[in-house]
């Protein structure tokens, strides 16, 4: 007797409020939020068996969410700028409903649509001056463009869209024990660090583990060679 048990799950197109590329070895995923599963901290998730399928779902996805709210073009000068702890981009428009609230909306009940590009900090004001600073420590000004990245066709503009290029190192360290007869060694005892650490040795960073912080990046090994003793 086999008991086959099928869980469907919905969300309107106007519930969500933001649709988030999920960085997975195995599979091709993004999440999407609604107000209500933000505060679950239980997002949608969904997989695609190729990374364009995924990106072909989330330019759909994006351009459906933008059209149920009339937000067609570039990021207005009143946009909300905003980026995740991994560097993707993403704007908001203040509606008129918003500005008419006597309490600033929380922003877990705004939309945010994503723009392409990546930066470790960015700035707007009231000019619709935009700029950033990436990883690598370059400065980037925002052209007036929309879209990018992924967002190919009617989800991008055709002009004022440029290749970024960042960098950033990502350190971890092989730690061995040293023996007075037979010298270095990577087994070491439970006190000891990691044999693959970071800089504290408290916590085991490899290779492996270690994930860049989007798939359009990728990674570029080096191996400096020094040996430090600690006592």
């Amino acid at each position: 007797m086999r008991w086959d048990r099928r869980i469907y799950l919905h969300a309107f197109v106007n519930d969500v409020t933001v649709l988030v590329p999920v960085l997975n070895d195995s599979k091709h995923s993004f999440a999407i939020y609604t107000p209500e599963r933000t505060k679950q901290r239980w997002p949608i998730r969904l997989s695609a068996a190729t990374e364009l399928e995924m990106q072909d779902w989330l330019a759909l996805l994006s351009v459906s969410c933008c059209d149920s709210r009339g937000i067609q073009g570039p990021p207005s000068k009143q946009a909300f700028w905003s980026i995740t702890c991994k560097g993707d981009i993403f704007v908001s428009e203040p509606s008129p409903i918003q500005e008419a609230m006597p309490y600033p909306t929380s922003c877990d009940q705004m939309f945010w649509r994503q723009v392409g590009g990546h930066l470790r900090i960015v700035e707007c004001n009231s000019v619709g001056i935009v700029w950033g600073i990436g990883y690598d420590h370059t400065a980037w000004v925002h052209t007036g463009g929309y879209g990018g990245g992924f967002f190919q066709g009617l989800a991008s503009s055709t002009d004022n869209i440029y290749t970024q290029s960042d960098s950033k190192s990502v350190y971890i360290y092989e730690n061995q024990r040293w023996n007075p007869v037979t010298g270095y060694t990577n087994r070491g005892l439970p006190t000891d660090r990691y044999m693959w650490s970071d800089s504290s040795g408290l916590h085991e960073c490899t290779k492996t583990n270690m994930k860049p912080p989007s798939p359009q990046w990728t990674w570029e090994f080096r191996r400096p060679f020094n040996i430090m003793r600690s006592h």
